[in-house]
């Protein structure tokens, strides 16, 4: 990662634009099987599926500070606005856009889980997309999520390193 961002500013932006198109892949192959179980009258989970819930705001609050990382593109973009094209106009219309897909691709992806899984199969498990996969589609299924978690985390990975370089680098003066 630090090889490709070090190499060509053109090469990373090609590499993130690969590996967000495989992060949305995955999230439609779970959004089609959770559409399909959901077709087939797997509801029993979706009715269930916040029982036992908090609305303590410690808890509500812990929930959200967990899931920020996931929304942290909004915040990565302001370190490379200076290499947009018409910021004042782009940078803007990417939040506008970003956000809301983001949130509706969580909340599909989730309404998918409960298609599928229950809410103490969820609770149970360390990687949630993989024991989905495999409910879904057996071993094939398993390994299909595997590399989806694995192409998913490389190109948050290079994208925080993308973003970072541009906000760590001009600064380092400061620290000398």
């Amino acid at each position: 990662i630090t090889f490709v961002n070090s190499y060509s500013v053109t090469l990373a932006t090609k590499v993130q634009n690969v590996f967000t198109a495989a992060k949305l892949l995955a999230i439609l192959v779970i959004v089609a099987g959770g559409i399909y179980k959901l077709a087939q009258g797997n509801t029993q989970y979706l009715a269930t599926g916040f029982t036992g819930s908090t609305n303590k705001l410690g808890d509500v609050a812990t929930a959200i500070y967990s899931c920020l990382w996931a929304y942290a593109g909004w915040n990565n973009l302001n370190n490379v606005t200076e290499e947009l094209k018409e910021p004042a106009i782009n940078l803007p219309r990417a939040i506008m856009i970003a956000l809301p897909t983001v949130t509706l691709c969580y909340m599909l992806v989730n309404v998918s889980y409960l298609a599928v899984m229950s809410p103490d199969q969820l609770l149970a498990s360390e990687t949630v997309a993989v024991v989905y996969g495999h409910a879904l589609l057996g071993t094939a299924g398993k390994l299909v999520m595997i590399l989806a978690v694995v192409l998913s985390t490389f190109g948050a990975a290079n994208g925080s390193a993308f973003t970072a370089a541009r906000w760590v680098i001009p600064r380092l003066g400061a620290w000398e």
